[in-house]
């Protein structure tokens, strides 16, 4: 498989809009295509959540390209000491059909925003995703 590390800093999380994706400041082409972290809010019930994905941003989507991706996002403490808040994903099938993947409740937005949680500072966030792709 190929593997590789995508970083990104999100700024203005306060102001982010409900369902409305914001993709990650990098990306990284492997394995023939450009991938992102994006994030955005979305409500389960009465509870607002930070959802995060995995994209594929290559347009026109190869049209044979398919592969199974192993990979972990993760939210760092913004002292980095400890261990980042993460959720990991195994053999996920991505293809035209499915650019992208992740979790819509990725951690709820009030534990990301409270300040003895060290998530957020200065409003923006530091998320990774570490990922090995395997072609299928």
């Amino acid at each position: 498989g190929t593997s590789g590390t995508l970083r990104a800093r999100f700024a203005n999380i306060s102001q982010l809009q409900l369902n409305t994706a914001v993709m990650g400041s990098n990306s990284v082409h492997l394995a023939g295509v450009d991938w992102v972290i994006t994030i955005q809010t979305k409500m389960e019930g009465q509870i607002k959540y930070l959802s995060a994905y995995l994209e594929i941003t290559t347009k026109p989507f190869p049209e044979n390209w398919s592969s199974s991706v192993y990979f972990t996002i993760k939210n760092f403490h913004h002292n980095s000491f400890e261990k980042p808040y993460s959720s990991s994903y195994s053999g996920v099938q991505f293809n035209k059909h499915r650019a992208s993947w992740g979790s819509h409740a990725f951690i709820k937005f009030e534990d990301l925003m409270k300040y003895d949680n060290n998530y957020a500072k200065d409003d923006s966030i530091s998320m990774e995703t570490e990922f090995t792709i395997f072609p299928s």
